[in-house]
C-alpha cells in the first residue's frame, strides 16, 4: 500500500460525510414502518399530476428502488468500492429530492394559508413563523442537495477519489 498522505484522509472525510447523509436515513427508514410509510408519501409527490399519481405499487416501488440507491451508494462510497457508479447512484437519487423539497414548499404554504383562515391574532401570529420555518427548512433542504450533488460529481471526476484509505485500496 502507498504511504498515507493528509489528503487520503480529507478524501476519506468527505466520503464518511456523504455517506452519513444517506446510509444513516436508509437505515432508520427500513426499520420504522412509520417513516417508511412517510417515504412512501413523499415519493408519491413525484407522480402528482401525471397518470401514475394513483399507482400504489408504481410509487412503493419507487420508495423501495429510492431506499436502495441510498444505501448502495452510501456503501460504495464509504468503503471506496464502485466509488463511481455509487455517486452516479446518489446523483440520480438525489437530483428529484430537489423537486420534492419544492413542491412540499408549496403544499406547506397552502396548509399553513389554510389554517390561518378564521384564526384569532396569536395564532395567525404564529402560523406566520410556522410558515417561515417551513419555507426555510424545505429552501435550505432543496439546496443541501444540490451539494451533495455537488460532492458526488467531485468524487465521480476526481482522478483518485478514494485515496489509500479504502476497501478497495486495501484489497487490490
Amino acid at each position: 500500500m502507498n504511504w498515507i498522505q493528509l489528503d487520503d484522509f480529507a478524501l476519506l472525510l468527505l466520503r464518511v460525510s456523504l455517506a452519513y447523509i444517506f446510509l444513516l436515513p436508509a437505515l432508520a427508514i427500513v426499520s420504522d414502518r412509520n417513516r417508511w410509510l412517510r417515504t412512501v408519501q413523499r415519493t408519491a409527490i413525484l407522480f402528482r399530476d401525471t397518470s401514475l399519481s394513483d399507482n400504489e405499487v408504481i410509487v412503493r416501488l419507487a420508495a423501495g428502488c429510492g431506499v436502495a440507491m441510498m444505501a448502495i451508494g452510501g456503501m460504495g462510497v464509504l468503503l471506496g468500492i464502485f466509488e463511481k457508479s455509487a455517486c452516479i447512484i446518489l446523483i440520480v437519487f438525489t437530483a428529484p429530492g430537489i423537486l420534492i423539497h419544492n413542491r412540499e414548499l408549496k403544499q406547506s404554504i397552502r396548509l399553513v394559508e389554510k389554517i390561518s383562515m378564521n384564526r384569532t391574532e396569536p395564532d395567525t401570529a404564529l402560523l406566520k413563523e410556522v410558515k417561515a420555518s417551513l419555507i426555510e427548512g424545505h429552501r435550505s433542504t432543496a439546496k443541501k442537495n444540490v451539494a451533495l450533488i455537488g460532492v458526488a460529481l467531485f468524487i465521480l471526476l476526481f482522478s483518485n477519489p478514494v485515496g489509500n484509505i479504502s476497501l478497495a485500496a486495501f484489497l487490490w
